[in-house]
């Protein structure tokens, strides 16, 4: 379907071009309405909830321009404890570099917080990604593990979690009673 075929042809970005696919995607939500998407999300998710973020820049002719993606999905461990999941992020190559990623997290963690039952959020990223494992360190995350790829081992998976009842319950600062 068309949001998996630009999901994939983001992650595939090795140009400075703009992606046709994720402008037909932004037409379709303006066209059909966001609860078509929803609903595809909420399939594709464990439970209902899972939320699709783009990030646009504003051009000179006032149109937008689709410059990142990323989703989060609410789903559930083999021990049976729901928590987020942070998935498909993308951001075009010309706009990286910025940080435009904390932006991302930003979004994906407050959305989070909202989900009583989740008391925690789960990034998987490669292991060779320095960008994005500092991206996420840098918005809180910390290394649960590593999962290996005995078959290639540039494809090992570094996990990383984030406690999300620390925005639910912030800790007082010093100085600052509340």
């Amino acid at each position: 379907d068309m949001f998996q075929t630009a999901r994939t042809l983001c992650w595939q970005d090795k140009t400075t071009e703009e992606i046709p696919l994720l402008n037909q995607v932004l037409k379709s939500i303006q066209t059909r309405g966001k609860n078509y998407w929803k609903d595809i999300w909420n399939r594709a998710s464990k439970k209902p909830g899972g939320a699709f973020f783009v990030l646009f820049e504003e051009t000179e002719s006032a149109k937008e321009k689709i410059i990142g993606i990323t989703d989060v999905f609410f789903r559930v461990s083999a021990e049976q404890v729901p928590y987020a999941s942070f998935e498909g992020s993308h951001i075009l190559s010309p706009y990286r570099g910025r940080r435009l990623a904390d932006l991302f997290y930003e979004a994906r963690i407050n959305y989070s917080s909202l989900h009583r039952d989740c008391p925690f959020a789960i990034v998987n990223i490669r292991r060779n990604n320095i960008a994005s494992t500092q991206a996420a360190e840098r918005n809180g995350f910390s290394v649960l593990g590593i999962v290996e790829n005995l078959s290639d081992a540039s494809k090992d998976i570094l996990q990383l979690s984030y406690d999300l009842n620390s925005v639910r319950n912030p800790k007082p600062t010093p100085g600052n009673d509340g």
